[in-house]
């Protein structure tokens, strides 16, 4: 038996009697066994809470499609994620195709959507066809949802062609230098758009760390420099950022004289983080044989070197004490004590009082640690 149109999207499989489900997208053939594997690998942590920003899968999923990392949103299914959508959106006006998903119209449904289907025709093969443009030239939809491949009729959307084009979509076969820059590829630093974000964040760290703290100015810098910012923030200056848009800091953060962050890969930094003078944050990995790490000319007589990176996260509640370094691929977990001096170049575990060349975890900060026990402070 297959399963019956009446029902919605992954219903009730269980009333007996299916054996296929065309409502979602089921692996007939049961679970893979790597999948399988990686659940039993998991189930040390059940009791943990996920990652609700699911970093590592945020990081894996734009590696493989060679897209920056903040293109990627992961949800609980693809059902949460056009609730989600359309909840945050709220169109007013949407057009879909018909047949197609059915989470489309019932996630535009409950924001109250008016919309509109573009029917497909069995006779075409359930292909989008050539009317599909002049249909949203009529309706001026405010939403366009199109399935790719198509939910239930299995057909794929020809978007390099002339539907990107009249749908104004960019439809590029190969990624920009920025976005390989991002998701820690080989890029081009000489790349124009690189060299313009480079050139405007030096400038405006220059003018930032150029003024008293006391100078309203600064704000209004700072703003523009690092636009992923918290509140109750403050930067001390000097201060030298790469590009600085690709740097996120929360709220409460301090940091002392002379902070340097090359940010050629996202640097995210949690709430109520401390770094002493002096500290670096350099995501830039380069090649370890000279002959490709040595600088080269293309034929316009312009230089360039092959280069990547690796994100950098530091978790809330840390303190980074002055001259530490942390290296590209680095995760230090929340509420850490990093020592004086130390160059960090692997994780660091939550709740760790780690310091060294390279960086070592030296034992767990505990409430024994509280300045409540030192009498000598009071």
């Amino acid at each position: 038996m297959l399963y019956q149109t009446e029902n919605q999207h992954g219903g009730d499989v269980y009333g007996g009697g299916i054996t296929l489900d065309f409502s979602a997208n089921t692996n007939p053939l049961g679970t893979p066994p790597s999948v399988l594997e990686a659940v039993c690998r998991a189930l040390p942590q059940l009791h943990r809470y996920p990652d609700p920003y699911c970093r590592r899968l945020v990081q894996a999923i734009a590696g493989h499609e060679q897209v920056p990392a903040s293109y990627i949103l992961c949800g609980n299914g693809a059902a949460d994620l056009i609730y989600t959508y359309c909840a945050a959106l709220r169109p007013r006006t949407a057009v879909e195709s018909a047949p197609t998903f059915a989470e489309y119209g019932l996630g535009l449904a409950q924001v109250g959507c008016r919309v509109t289907p573009y029917f497909l025709h069995q006779a075409e093969n359930f292909d989008v066809d050539e009317g599909f443009l002049p249909f949203l030239e009529e309706k001026k939809p405010e939403v366009i949802f199109l399935c790719n491949p198509n939910n239930p009729t299995g057909r794929l959307i020809p978007l390099p062609s002339e539907i990107s084009a009249g749908c104004g979509l960019s439809w590029k076969t190969k990624p920009e230098e920025k976005e390989k820059m991002l998701v820690g590829k080989i890029y081009d630093s000489s790349d124009k758009e690189l060299a313009e974000l480079r050139t405007k964040a030096h400038k405006l760290s220059q003018q930032y760390s150029s003024l008293y703290e006391d100078d309203e100015r600064r704000n209004a810098i700072l703003d523009e420099l690092l636009p992923d910012h918290g509140e109750g923030f403050f930067l001390q200056g000097p201060v030298y950022f790469d590009y600085g848009v690709f740097t996120k800091f929360g709220s409460g953060c301090y940091a002392n004289f002379n902070l340097t962050v090359l940010d050629t890969c996202p640097v995210t930094i949690g709430d109520n983080v401390f770094f002493g003078p002096n500290c670096t944050i350099a995501t830039p990995v380069h090649p370890f044989r000279w002959q490709e790490r040595n600088m080269k000319k293309k034929s316009d007589g312009t230089v360039y070197d092959d280069e990547y990176g690796k994100p950098i996260t530091i978790h809330s509640n840390c303190w980074i004490a002055s001259n530490v370094v942390i290296t590209g691929g680095v995760t230090i977990g929340e509420g850490c004590v990093i020592g004086a001096g130390s160059v960090v170049t692997r994780d660091i575990p939550p709740n760790s009082l780690a310091a060294g060349n390279p960086c070592r975890v030296i034992r767990k900060i505990t409430e024994e640690d509280s300045i409540k026990y030192k009498a000598e402070l009071f």
